[in-house]
């Protein structure tokens, strides 16, 4: 369970470093670390009576106002100081500034009226109505009307909680709730609202002209279901959201119709760089203006939403890509026209924008032999970071920002790229620009599946040949065959598997119309790294932190790695089971509020005489207060009978790790043929951070295959070349703490031995030439039974 969250502060960096800009120049900056010793969230500004500009801080420690007149002498004129919280939004209704936290402190109401003649300001504390009140809040909006919303607060389903300021704006009556889902933020125009609901992955809007009884219009989800924040266009045709995920996009939506809400754009304003998108913002006059943590302040033209064009930027931070620093939030409302932005580690900034209309640039691209639109195709402007992809209908939009001469390229998979050259292009025109691509030559890849030692088809494996442009899925017949057409010659990885058997996965080659042809045997037995989805059951009661098959993200509090950033490096690919795995700050993915279960499918034990199962398991359990209690518990089930098999603690287990483990099945229940593992990560009271993940699950014959739990972890063993070809070289670190009478052992998939020879040496060699291609396991095992196993597959 959540408590908090604590994001790090990685670094403090000079006032006026200048890591990139576009059309955005810096007027100012003050810095919190000096003045306050903190960061900041959120702000806004206000401007008084006698037109004097005011920037309006959420710090860490409490909140700050700054006049901007003078951008090269920012003066602080009022700090009120409060509960240490990283989260702090604001926004202003008249006189009157409101601040939410999320310290359980209410809602601050400052009274701007004094100003500029006094800076001697008065604020007060609300917590909404009695008998319905909150102490947290998480975010906060105004409308044109007057109406506060208030997102977050710590009441029924943290949902959407609205408040009449024109009666009391210092106490203001509650009005109408909206509370079916969390809402993380949301926009009002009129008597429509339209909420953002992060956790769902969905924008809502809602008829409010009766507050008190809100209306459903829509629902519509957003590209990374991870929904922000959002905001109107003046004409009230699109909404603009951004889901705050890495590589995630500003994204366009037109609303005109509810009941056919049409996605016309989304953008990235770092292609591939991991950042991170927060709050986006509608100016007049067709701008976006977005805080983008460490990319800065983002400007987008948005004339045409279904073109979106980045035209300005301006990055403070020295950091970049995926994680959550420098720039929260951003304000550009002042009649001066300056923008000011709130950063995370380093204060205040002002700049000052030039807007400008971006080049705009479309086509059509089609099949240069059937003249058929071509979708996906990746359209690239030479000198530039901007990427765009065609639709359905062969078509695309894309721009920048400076006019000059480009050479366009056009590239698909499958097909050979083109370059359009010096293309001119100019700010506020639109160029057209078409393009045909010529297929590549294209072959079938074909191969039987048949169990090793019988030879006997295998129906229904699962089939996947891909590389970084193409995934071809397909699955045996019942004769075990396969068949793949239309690959293009190309490197490409090979992984065959289905549940009963052990995966192949050594396939890494250049197929050709001469290559193309790939027998495999895979061995009997049970084998699962998560590359495939071999049908796993997730249940329990969680509100979050759910298991998830994936590729992991990871997290981190401080030193500690949290959730993996990696699976275990020993088995194919890079798939695992992990709870919540949404990455980005510690909190987000653990598991919350109860248990979640994760099953196995069936096996039967009874294939092996003495069957083990093992497993690589993660678990992390710290943060929030008090002595940290929650269990990782594994479960052995045979349908009818279940037992508990380990109770992972903090205390049990090297956490921030994979660790190996294994049992023996016969030591809980007799093996048979209906047999199931259960692992549960479960999360009490009073609620610390709970990660687990699985991988590279599997039964064996004995505990050949495992790290063995009393294993000296001081040993590191090394293997190379992998994949090997005539030899396979061996390398113990300290094999002295190993014991001695060491043996090496090779086995194939099905745990059959077929190599064992004594070493006495760190380094040894052993020849390889013998081994039929395919995967096998090298262990290293003494008389006590210790062992430390290494997987590697044989060219």
């Amino acid at each position: 369970m959540k408590k908090a969250i604590i994001f790090i502060l990685l670094c403090v960096y000079g006032s006026y470093n200048v890591f990139s800009q576009l059309n955005m120049q810096l007027l100012g900056h003050l810095n919190y670390q000096t003045l306050h010793n903190s960061g900041c969230s959120n702000l806004w500004g206000y401007t008084d009576e006698l037109g004097n500009e005011y920037a309006i801080v959420g710090a860490n420690k409490g909140t700050s106002i700054v006049n901007i007149n003078d951008p090269n002498n920012l003066t602080e004129v009022y700090y009120l100081p409060d509960s240490n919280s990283i989260w702090r939004e604001v926004r202003v209704w008249g006189d009157y500034a409101y601040v939410s936290t999320e310290a359980e402190a209410g809602l601050r109401i400052i009274d701007l009226s004094p100003l500029p003649q006094s800076n001697s300001l008065t604020y007060t504390t609300f917590f909404g109505p009695p008998g319905n009140q909150w102490q947290t809040v998480h975010s906060l909006n105004i409308d044109e009307n007057g109406i506060l919303y208030i997102h977050g607060a710590n009441r029924g389903n943290k949902g959407t909680f609205m408040y009449d300021l024109n009666v009391n704006p210092t106490n203001p009556p509650e009005v109408g709730v909206y509370d079916a889902y969390y809402t993380h933020d949301s926009y009002a125009r009129g008597d429509t609202l339209y909420n953002a609901h992060i956790l769902d992955g969905f924008f809502t809007v809602l008829d409010i002209s009766n507050k008190a009884n809100p209306v459903l219009l829509a629902q519509q989800t957003t590209p990374f279901n991870f929904t922000h924040n959002c905001w109107l266009s003046t004409n009230g045709q699109f909404l603009f959201t951004t889901d705050e995920k890495t590589n995630a996009y500003i994204a366009a939506y037109d609303i005109s119709d509810l009941n056919n809400i049409k996605l016309v754009d989304k953008i990235r304003s770092n292609p591939g760089s991991g950042s991170i998108p927060h709050n986006t913002y509608y100016l007049q006059g067709d701008w976006l203006i977005t805080s983008y943590y460490r990319d800065g302040v983002v400007i987008h033209d948005v004339s045409d939403p279904a073109n979106m064009v980045e035209v300005g930027n301006y990055d403070v931070s020295p950091l970049s890509g995926d994680g959550f620093n420098s720039v929260w939030g951003v304000y550009a409302y002042f009649n001066s026209g300056k923008i000011i932005a709130s950063d995370m580690e380093n204060g205040l900034y002002v700049f000052s924008a030039n807007y400008v209309r971006g080049c705009y640039v479309s086509g059509l691209v089609t099949d240069a032999v059937t003249t058929a639109p071509l979708n996906n195709v990746r359209i690239k402007i030479t000198g530039n970071n901007i990427e765009e992809f065609t639709l359905l209908d062969g078509t695309y939009k894309t721009g920048i920002a400076t006019a000059g001469t480009y050479n366009i390229i056009f590239s698909k998979p499958g097909y050979e790229s083109d370059t359009i050259y010096n293309v001119s292009l100019s700010n506020g025109n639109t160029t057209v620009v078409n393009a045909q691509l010529i297929p590549l030559p294209t072959f079938t890849v074909t191969g039987t599946v048949t169990e090793q030692v019988s030879g006997t088809p295998i129906p229904n494996a699962m089939v996947n040949l891909f590389n970084e442009d193409f995934n071809f899925v397909t699955y045996t017949d019942a004769g075990g065959n396969y068949s793949i057409p239309f690959v293009i010659e190309d490197t490409f990885e090979l992984i065959i598997g289905k549940w009963g058997y052990w995966n192949d996965c050594s396939t890494h080659e250049l197929l050709s119309s001469t290559n193309n042809v790939f027998n495999k045997q895979l061995g009997k037995g049970y084998y699962d790294d998560f590359f495939f989805d071999f049908g796993w059951t997730i249940t329990g009661n969680a509100d979050n932190g759910i298991w998830e098959r994936g590729i992991p993200i990871g997290t981190t509090q401080q030193s500690n790695q949290v959730a993996p950033a990696n699976d275990v490096s020993t088995d194919c690919q890079q798939y695992a089971y992990v709870t919540g795995n949404e990455g980005g700050s510690a909190g987000n993915g653990d598991v919350d509020g109860g248990v979640t279960i994760l099953t196995s499918p069936v096996f039967d034990a009874t294939i092996y005489t003495n069957p083990y199962v093992g497993y690589d398991i993660w678990f992390f359990n710290g943060g929030g207060f008090g002595n940290p209690n929650d269990t990782l518990i594994i479960k052995l089930t045979n349908g009818s009978q279940t037992v508990r098999v380990k109770t992972i603690t903090k205390d049990s287990i090297q956490m921030s790790a994979w660790v190996a483990q294994a049992f023996r099945i016969a030591d809980y229940l007799p093996p048979g043929n209906t047999m199931r593992v259960i692992f549960e990560a479960a999360d009490y009271g009073p609620g610390h951070l709970v990660e687990a993940a699985l991988d590279r699950f599997y039964v064996s014959e004995g505990n050949q295959l495992s790290l063995s739990e009393n294993n000296n972890t001081e040993i590191l063993l090394n293997i190379y070349p992998n994949p090997a070809t005539n030899v396979l070289n061996l390398t113990i670190d300290n094999l002295q703490n190993f014991s001695e009478n060491v043996q090496v052992k090779i086995f194939d998939v099905t745990g059959k031995e077929i190599f064992n020879k004594p070493i006495t040496h760190n380094h040894s060699v052993i020849n390889t030439t013998h081994l039929t291609k395919g995967l096998y396991f090298l262990s290293i095992s003494n008389e006590k039974g210790d062992m430390i196993t290494r997987k590697f597959i044989k060219e």
